[in-house]
């Protein structure tokens, strides 16, 4: 016992098991995972007792306490003379003591990450306590150790505040400038309404000067187009692998050269727009991008095509494309088709959304995105697309599938943006015999998300091999077709016996459906996926229960 306590990593260990991993704060804190939430502030109650009660304990304790922050208010109350005035503002009215001050020092270095969601003018703290603290920080940063901030509602007229955040420490930077996206993906064009402000400019700036080693900045709900010269004040970031701009922020030729220059860029998601002068002419970025392993680009289908043409990929393995008004099916396809041969054939990631236009007649999906299939490495392929529906049928999955051997994840969503307007659907689907074929194909498949399955005519049971693939953890069906006729058991059967995951984790969900502008889960209005998970559940309890094998 008295070893492990003078082992720190231990300790560490024993401090972390009393709260959620940093990473689950992060979600949990944007309310995208449901906990007990009494028992987590249980948990920091007993840091806080094994701080104060034992020394062994202390200094991992502290650490593990004071790692993550979702504000900065919690550090700021460690003052004892920050005090409420009469409109309930914070604010210091005596300059702070030196003993206190050598206190709030100690905490803040342990501060690792800072996830400022609420505006910092939100905390209702007077200009006059950032001001004391830029003083008593003597040009050094609030946070010295600090390795990832995140500011939401960033006030570009008064980046006093950031400035004492960005420690030379920091490695990742996420700052949003608005109260989120005003744009649903790629479901509208990117129209700048002129420049982005430039007092931004100057926040790039203190960002390059003051960071040196980060290696990733996140920039959100910035709307306007990006100067080049702005981005200009990144290049000396050599160590700086990722680079996301979001949506909202408009990013032409010249802001693409800049980024071109970037020597060790690994990731990248822009929104495209070019100029009409751009795109009259032939862009050159075939010297830039040499060790890109993610891209992600959001804008119009000629404006992708001219940037993506213009460049060379040689270690690009992702590629998330977001286009919005597409013509036709055609128009799609012949898009992929023009960039295919610029991206190498060992691409393991395809996502593609695409916002189509009414009234499209549907198309094999696999006839759609048939000048990628020849990209044998593909495990990831997501589709999703508005106001269209693609055939995905057998025959579509058993392409899919002996094109793509090792397919780990495949998602096919569709959505529907102007309810005045009605989707042609197909008249075909997936079968049970499709997902047993896919089964057999795909034997590492994890997750699988399709719109709709045929339950009408199911194969016998006895037909069905087992094959008990473990991998598969997620599986989402929008819509049932026959389902009032099948026999649901016999579907949770078959299910079983393709992908019982057993030891892992099943993942089961009811999907929305809009009505009125409001969102219902589907068993409030239709009991059958209800049903089907209460069947599904009841079979593989039954046959752990009655002495089915469940070694194999």
């Amino acid at each position: 016992m008295a070893s492990a306590l003078q082992t720190p990593s231990v300790l560490v260990e024993v401090c972390q098991s009393l709260i959620p991993p940093p990473d689950d704060m992060s979600r949990l804190s944007l309310g995208l995972v449901a906990v007990d939430i009494g028992k987590y502030k249980e948990g920091y109650k007993t840091l806080a007792r094994l701080a104060r009660v034992c020394k062994a304990f202390t200094n991992s304790a502290l650490a593990v306490l004071w790692r993550d922050l979702h504000s900065v208010e919690v550090l700021l109350k460690v003052l004892p003379c920050l005090e409420r005035d009469a409109d309930a503002q914070y604010t210091i009215t005596n300059d702070i003591p030196s003993a206190q001050w050598d206190r709030f020092k100690y905490y803040a270095g342990y501060v690792r990450a800072l996830h400022q969601r609420a505006s910092l003018q939100g905390l209702n703290v007077q200009r006059i306590v950032w001001t004391i603290l830029k003083q008593r920080c003597c040009g050094r940063p609030l946070l010295p150790n600090l390795r990832t901030l995140e500011m939401h509602n960033v006030d570009v007229h008064d980046p006093v505040c950031l400035n004492l955040l960005l420690s030379p420490s920091l490695r990742t930077v996420v700052l949003s400038f608005g109260r989120g996206s005003t744009r649903y993906g790629p479901l509208q064009p990117l129209i700048p309404a002129g420049s982005t402000s430039p007092l931004f400019e100057v926040i790039i700036q203190l960002i390059a000067s003051a960071l040196p080693c980060l290696t990733y900045l996140r920039v959100l709900d910035l709307p306007g187009s990006l100067p080049s010269s702005c981005m200009e004040y990144l290049t000396p970031l050599h160590q700086l692998h990722r680079l996301d701009l979001g949506n909202d922020t408009a990013v032409g030729y010249p802001v693409l050269q800049c980024f071109a220059r970037f020597p060790s860029l690994r990731v990248l998601n822009v929104a495209v727009v070019l100029q009409e002068e751009d795109r009259k002419q032939q862009l050159d970025l075939d010297q830039g991008f040499s060790v890109l392993e993610v891209l992600q680009l959001n804008g119009q289908v000629d404006d992708l095509r001219a940037v993506i043409q213009a460049c060379s990929f040689p270690a690009l393995r992702s590629i998330s494309l977001a286009i919005c008004a597409v013509d036709s099916v055609d128009v799609l396809t012949g898009f992929l088709a023009g960039i295919y041969g610029r991206m190498p054939l060992s691409m393991s990631v395809v996502d593609l959304t695409a916002s189509m236009c009414h009234g499209l007649t549907p198309i094999s999906l696999a006839t759609m995105v048939e000048p990628v299939l020849s990209w044998g490495d593909v495990t990831t392929f997501k589709v999703k697309t508005a106001n269209y529906v693609p055939i995905l049928d057998n025959d579509t999955l058993r392409r899919i599938a002996d094109a793509w051997p090792n397919l780990a994840d495949f998602e096919l969503c569709t959505t529907k943006t102007d309810t005045h307007y009605e989707i042609k659907r197909p008249k075909t689907h997936v079968t049970m015999t499709g997902l047993v074929d896919l089964a057999k194909r795909c034997s590492r498949l994890r997750s699988l998300v399709i719109p709709a399955l045929d339950i009408a005519t199911l194969p016998a049971i006895r037909d069905v091999p087992q094959l008990n693939r473990r991998d598969l953890s997620h599986l989402y069906i929008k819509d049932l077709m026959g389902a009032h006729s099948a026999n649901l058991m016999s579907v949770a059967v078959i299910l079983d016996l393709l992908w019982p995951c057993v030891s892992d984790r099943r993942s089961v969900e009811a999907p929305y459906v809009e009505r009125r502008n409001s969102y219902y889960y589907l068993n409030h209005i239709d009991n059958v996926l209800f049903d089907f998970l209460l069947v599904l559940t009841g079979t593989i309890a039954a046959r752990r229960e009655y002495g089915q094998d469940l070694t194999v």
